[in-house]
């Protein structure tokens, strides 16, 4: 059984990405094994969403510096 506090965090992320406006895929855990493996997907799926809006950040900003 899930523990109060890690029900929180689970409950905090699920707010956070909400507040960003990042969808999500709330999905049930089996266990301990597969909570890590969630976890994980979900750090790589962030990093390259990070990625992507850096990119797109630095694309923005070389074209507002080749219209000067």
């Amino acid at each position: 059984m899930i523990k109060a506090p890690d029900l929180r965090k689970a409950l905090l992320a699920a707010n956070t990405y909400a507040s960003a406006g990042i969808n999500f895929v709330p999905m049930p855990v089996f266990n301990a094994l597969d909570h890590e493996a969630l976890v994980a997907q979900a750090g790589i799926r962030l990093a390259r969403m990070l990625a992507t809006a850096e990119s797109t950040d630095a694309e923005i900003e070389a074209k507002k510096g080749g219209t000067q």
